[in-house]
């Protein structure tokens, strides 16, 4: 049994320009439900910084699976909770 869960994903850019042997950083830093998901997946900025930039990425699921339940909640319950994003 498998099901979806239509959700918004907040990216994170960071950039080092005092360092100039750094390049940028990109991480997920947040998954938002959202009520239907969209017909495709569409980008915006929705916050910008000297040093770094935030996009709010629409269009994307969650995937669960019943075999994997027990992992989830390992998940949910441990120190450090976490999604993996494919975008």
């Amino acid at each position: 049994m498998k099901d979806r869960f239509p959700v918004s994903v907040i990216i994170e850019r960071r950039s080092y320009p005092d360092k100039a042997w750094m390049v940028d950083s990109w991480s997920a830093i947040g998954v938002l439900p959202v009520e239907t998901q969209a017909t495709s997946v569409s980008c915006s900025s929705i916050y910008q910084s000297e040093d770094s930039e935030q996009f709010l990425y629409e269009g994307y699921c969650i995937e669960l699976f019943q075999d994997d339940a027990e992992s989830y909640y390992a998940n949910l319950t441990g120190r450090n909770p976490g999604v993996f994003v494919i975008c």
